[in-house]
């Protein structure tokens, strides 16, 4: 059970960390711990027997279960509608189909926090759970959310999509059908073992979108569970997400925004007149922080997005159909009169154990030479660049972020920081 339980959700490899009788208890302690509950689950192979184990043990808990249909087009949104619900989702994000797991998410769109994640954990430990007959009923309100969509959006350019056979390949190719009248797709048809192509959406991932989105206007690809998006405009060239709130905001009088500690100095420059609130990094963080100032947009540099003219909840769709509705022609028409800066993120595989003492060092060797901030990770601000050594709280990884004015000058930084790390 080593690692599972993670800050924000729960992820295992298949038949060593979780197993269906894991599962099983899993939804025992979810049962104990929350009385009202909506179970979905991602397309990935393992995920129909992964939701029978959860509602096997959930069940036995005498705590209301709903049970939503596979595939993630408005789950979270879904439990909005059920009052007090909370929103199991089965999924293991954009890892591949060796792993699955699970994400707790409140009605109000706000995810579960480290600490209730602890107790979770504590409950599943302790094995004390509650015992009672549950009241199970099935809901569906794909129709609906789909409905909602294409009221809303009407795009005004012609967009390539890549589902990667994902959970956004359920549903949302016929949103794409109504709203865009000329969309082109990629991996529509939903594969279980995710082998189309790499469940992480970045430029080395998406390569047959940078392809085909060629002389297009723009190209838009999905992560594993359709959670994140990442663009790129017609020349295949990946477009940053705080690139789309600008394009997003451009008739929004002072916006709000939130954003993390990774994303680019872009919209602070471009919209000096935006209110601009730093968040660390995790959505458990952003949607929060949306709420609390009515933020109209939410932003992360990893392709999650909050769209708050709808409601507060991470919709990876709505950005990208928000994004058609308001590009008119080709997207580098628009980010070329954007900022310029060079922007890179590089990972480090280092052992969740080995994690915090390498993070400890690299605050001391930091501290010595620069001022620092220490919001999440270590943060270094320069005249012409910043750099930001961070650990992810769910994966073995620590990671570099840099951004510069020029491409040398990140390059340097890059060789010069990932010595701290490597």
């Amino acid at each position: 059970m080593a690692g599972i339980f993670r800050a924000y959700d729960l992820r295992g490899k298949l038949g060593e960390t979780l197993t269906p009788k894991i599962m099983e208890n899993i939804g025992k302690a979810v049962g104990t711990l929350y009385k009202r509950v909506m179970v979905g689950a991602d397309l990935r192979y393992s995920s129909p027997e992964m939701k029978g184990s959860f509602i096997s043990g959930f069940k036995t808990t005498g705590s209301d279960l709903f049970i939503g249909p596979e595939g993630s087009a408005g789950l979270v949104w879904y439990s909005a509608h059920i009052k007090n619900a909370v929103c199991a989702y089965i999924t293991a994000s954009h890892l591949n189909s060796e792993w699955n797991g699970l994400k707790l998410h409140h009605g109000t769109g706000v995810s579960a926090t480290p600490d209730e994640i602890r107790r979770l954990e504590a409950v599943y430990n302790q094995g004390d759970f509650q015992t009672g007959e549950s009241h199970i009923e099935n809901i569906d309100f794909s129709q609906k959310y789909c409905d909602i969509m294409t009221e809303e959006f009407k795009a005004k350019c012609d967009p390539v999509i890549d589902f990667g056979g994902g959970a956004a390949s359920k549903h949302i190719p016929d949103i794409w059908r109504k709203v865009a009248n000329n969309p082109k797709f990629l991996f529509e048809k939903t594969d279980p073992y995710l082998k189309v192509r790499d469940p992480e959406p970045n430029e080395h991932t998406l390569t047959e979108l940078r392809k085909m989105v060629q002389g297009k206007d723009i190209g838009m690809g999905y992560d594993g569970d359709g959670d994140r998006v990442t663009f790129f405009d017609e020349t295949g060239q990946r477009v940053l997400p705080e690139n789309i709130v600008i394009l997003l905001s451009k008739d929004i009088h002072k916006p709000k925004i939130v954003v993390n500690v990774e994303c680019s100095n872009v919209i602070k420059d471009y919209l000096p007149d935006a209110k601009i609130y730093t968040v660390p990094v995790g959505h458990g963080f952003v949607t929060p922080a949306c709420m609390n100032h009515k933020a109209d947009f939410g932003v992360e540099s990893s392709g999650h997005f909050v769209v708050g003219k709808y409601f507060y909840f991470d919709d990876a769709v709505i950005a990208s159909l928000a994004a058609a509705d308001e590009l008119e022609g080709k997207l580098s028409n628009f980010t070329k009169k954007l900022p310029k800066y060079y922007y890179e993120q590089v990972n480090f595989r280092v052992p969740d154990e080995e994690k915090e003492d390498l993070m400890i060092k690299i605050k001391e060797k930091m501290e010595q030479d620069y001022e620092v901030n220490t919001m999440d990770g270590v943060k270094v601000i320069l005249d012409d660049a910043w750099v930001l050594i961070r650990q992810s709280l769910t994966e073995a990884k620590v990671r570099l972020t840099i951004e510069a004015e020029t491409k040398d000058r990140l390059e340097n930084l890059k060789k010069q920081f990932s010595e701290l790390i490597q």
